[in-house]
């Protein structure tokens, strides 16, 4: 949209849409000089008055419709405004596709979901020091087990519950001695964690009962772990958990290009390929990762997401292999 001089004293009245949340909308007056971030921060704080509760870390403001465009926070509404439908943002959570919710049975949190490069923080502020300390019980979710069982439910539950007040750091080390112990796995291996929707960063600060979590043995915390090793990104895989060749990465990285090519050129839909690969994988950290590669590029991504749709892929190639 031209600058228009008419503008700049006016009131925009600009309708958010909550469709992927509980469906309503509600209508936000602001300048038309403000910025998207502007109304970003508007929007999330009058989404809690309709008991939404989100950030605007944990969100974007985008098109209406199948895979709206996303609108960055420096840009000017009168610059976006001609790409809205009426006015009309979107208000969704960022990279969260559509997961079953009996994924996260028994999680208890109040963080919502962002995506995968998310780092939690010291911040989240909760009161743990006057928070009894009780027991999680885990079911320890890797690619290799999600895509080698019918159910997440039918994948045991590790009989040793953890304590609440373990830190995300040892949490990470007890897991990793849990499931790769006695391996032969290179001295400079670990893993990430993930909860459905949240990266669970490696914090010294923060624990489980920071977060909420909680599990028992009928309802585990669903932990979905990821082998990865931890060094210097030379090469787009020196941090993938597997040896490979430059050559089977290159095929698997213009195979992957290839695939999001037909997604940007509409001849398949983000959403359908999106629930394609939460059916065949069944492991959420793949879902948010391939949706990230599809908005900022493979050119352009981080190591992480790029490392998870890779190990599963290569997991899925294993399976498809004749033994």
């Amino acid at each position: 949209m031209k600058d228009n001089p008419f503008l700049r004293g006016a009131t925009l009245r600009l309708v958010i849409s909550l469709e992927n949340y509980n469906g309503q909308k509600f209508v936000v007056p602001i300048p038309a000089t403000s910025t998207v971030e502007d109304l970003h921060a508007e929007a999330v704080r009058r989404a809690a008055q309709l008991n939404v509760h989100c950030t605007t870390t944990g969100t974007v403001l985008r098109s209406t419709g199948h895979g709206g465009a996303i609108f960055f926070g420096e840009d000017l509404l009168m610059d976006i405004l001609d790409m809205t439908n009426d006015g009309t943002f979107l208000l969704d959570a960022f990279a969260s596709p559509h997961i079953p919710p009996s994924i996260t049975s028994g999680t208890v949190s109040s963080l919502s979901a962002s995506t995968i490069s998310t780092v939690l923080s010291s911040s989240v502020s909760f009161a743990s020091e006057t928070m009894k300390i009780y027991h999680i019980y885990i079911r320890w979710v890797t690619p290799e087990r999600a895509l080698g069982s019918s159910r997440l439910s039918r994948i045991d539950v590790d009989t040793l519950p953890i304590r609440s007040d373990t830190s995300l750091s040892s949490f990470q080390k007890l897991a990793f001695d849990r499931l790769y112990a006695g391996q032969s796995t290179n001295p400079d291996t670990t893993v990430e964690l993930f909860l459905a929707g949240n990266y669970l960063s490696c914090n010294d600060a923060v624990s489980l009962s920071d977060l909420q979590l909680k599990g028992s043995r009928k309802h585990p915390l669903h932990v979905f772990v990821l082998l990865i090793r931890n060094r210097t990104c030379m090469k787009v895989h020196d941090v993938w958990g597997f040896e490979t060749s430059d050559r089977g990465v290159a095929t698997f990285v213009t195979c992957l290009k290839v695939l999001l090519n037909e997604i940007s050129s509409k001849r398949t839909a983000l959403e359908n390929m999106l629930e394609i690969i939460w059916s065949v994988t069944q492991f959420p950290p793949a879902v948010i990762a391939f949706r990230e590669l599809y908005i900022i590029g493979v050119n352009r991504i981080k190591p992480l997401p790029l490392t998870v749709f890779a190990t599963c892929f290569r997991e899925l190639s294993l399976l498809m292999v004749p033994r």
